[in-house]
């Protein structure tokens, strides 16, 4: 396994372990069709896992009803989206 596939596998975890429904997009198209993509279906909200987030051990939390993007860690991530979606 890709070492960079690591954090994102987790991530899905603790999102599907905390009820999130979660899917991971693997097309390999460029961010900006991914997001498109995500918009189109009316998916709420988008994580990014880049190498520098990775690094830091965070992840870019989009929410793309309010067009907005925080870094965040993986808790504090699922904290915001269960808020945010009422299942707090």
């Amino acid at each position: 396994m890709e070492q960079s596939a690591v954090p994102v596998l987790r991530t899905a975890a603790a999102l599907r372990a905390s009820g999130i429904r979660t899917s991971l997009d693997t097309s390999g198209r460029k961010l900006k069709r991914s997001l498109a993509s995500a918009a189109t279906q009316r998916i709420r909200f988008v994580l990014l896992i880049g190498e520098s987030e990775a690094a830091i051990g965070a992840l870019r939390l989009k929410d793309m009803a309010e067009q907005t993007e925080t870094v965040a860690t993986v808790e504090e991530a699922i904290w915001q989206i269960e808020r945010k979606l009422g299942l707090a």
